[in-house]
Order: structure tokens, then sequence, then C-alpha cells
């Protein structure tokens, strides 16, 4: 009986360690910004650290993406390139229910996405009064 508790205490440890372990990747593709003055984002990561990034105007999608991606890579994040037009960029091996937000600030983008592999559920929303037709 020892013996049997033993094994089945052992493979629990087993089991809790590899579902910690699990991991998720999160896609965010961005759009070129049309803000006139410099305008800051934010890509929110819950848990973790939140990055801010300064988008100067006529910025292009590339160059948005690039300013996100290294201030990830300073932060501390695996994060890679990917997507045609180079406007694409995946954070990889979050732990496994990481949230991922991007806050925009004033940059006005068509539409900027996250992505999640293996996504349960996920949230839209508009902060402050929405403008349609805002730049």
């Amino acid at each position: 009986m020892t013996r049997i508790l033993k094994t089945i205490a052992v493979l629990g440890c087993i089991l809790a360690v590899s579902v910690a372990q699990a991991t998720v990747d999160k896609t965010m593709k961005f759009s070129k910004p049309t803000n006139r003055a410099n305008s800051d984002v934010t890509v929110e990561v819950d848990p973790g650290q939140d990055v801010t990034v300064t988008i100067p105007p006529n910025t292009s999608a590339e160059q948005k993406r690039n300013l996100i991606r290294d201030a990830l890579r300073a932060a501390g994040y695996d994060v890679t390139d990917n997507g045609a037009g180079g406007n694409e960029l995946t954070i990889r091996h979050l732990a496994n229910g990481t949230k991922v937000r991007f806050r925009p600030g004033s940059t006005g983008e068509r539409r900027d996405d996250v992505l999640s592999t293996a996504a349960v559920m996920g949230t839209a929303y508009f902060e402050g009064p929405f403008a349609p037709f805002d730049q």
C-alpha cells in the first residue's frame, strides 16, 4: 500500500510539473500608425512585465513592429519576427494562461491584432470615446 501511494505521489508531481511548464505563443500584427506626434503604445503582459514604446510620426508598420520587438526583447521576452510585409511578431514561450493586451495610445491604426495559440477565451473593447473616423 505504501509503495502504491508513493508511486501515485510521484506521478502526481510529474503531472503537476508538466502542466506548470506548458507554454503558449502570442502573435501580434501591426498596421501603419497615423499619429502626427510621438505617441506611446503599451504591450501589457499578465503575469509579466508591461512594455511601453514611443512611436514617432511617419512610422511604417515594420518600423513600429521593430520598436516594439526590441523593447520586448530588452524586457527579457523571447520574440521572433514573422508575417509577410514585416508587420508581425510572436512572443514565444509565455506561461500557459498569460494574457497579452495591446494599448495603441493615440497612434490611430486601422487594425492591430493579438492572436494566441490554444486560447480559451478573448475580449475586445475600446477605451474612452469611440470615434470611428479619428486620425
